[in-house]
């Protein structure tokens, strides 16, 4: 049955299950992105309040004037680090097709620490593990 609707899913057995609660999580979430391309998640354990910090220091970072969030754009197609302003990116391509640009922005962070080891730094990494892009403002969104 194809997802009519966007889907609420509940990752707790996945966090704390066996391995057959994991499968059935990573379906419900693979169904998702495939019908419907949203979900929601519960279960996942983070504070409230931290969520609700995290949403308000995003939302300054969005509301700067659009040369602001230029400064932290992406260097690359292939780096998803950084500020992507619309429709820079098309999520259509990434499954072969052509379509116009999506309407959104979005800025990117990737591990804060990356240690100091082949794995992460070797040819197959790729762009998976350059340095995140940090705006000036605000001033607590590394923080967070």
């Amino acid at each position: 049955m194809v997802l009519q609707q966007v889907p609420i899913i509940d990752i707790a057995p996945f966090l704390g299950g066996d391995s057959e609660d994991k499968r059935s999580v990573a379906a419900q979430v693979k169904q998702a992105c495939e019908d419907i391309g949203f979900f929601v998640i519960t279960g996942h354990g983070v504070a409230p309040d931290l969520i609700q910090q995290v949403k308000d220091v995003s939302t300054e970072f969005f509301d700067l004037p659009q040369e602001e969030k230029l400064l932290v754009e992406r260097w690359a197609d292939d780096v998803i680090r950084g500020y992507s302003r619309p429709p820079k990116e098309c999520l259509a391509e990434s499954l072969g097709n052509k379509g116009p640009g999506d309407l959104k922005e979005s800025y990117t962070i990737g591990p804060i620490d990356v240690p100091n080891e082949p794995y992460y730094h070797c040819a197959e990494a790729g762009q998976h593990f350059v340095e995140n892009r940090w705006p000036q403002q605000p001033t607590e969104l590394r923080d967070f």
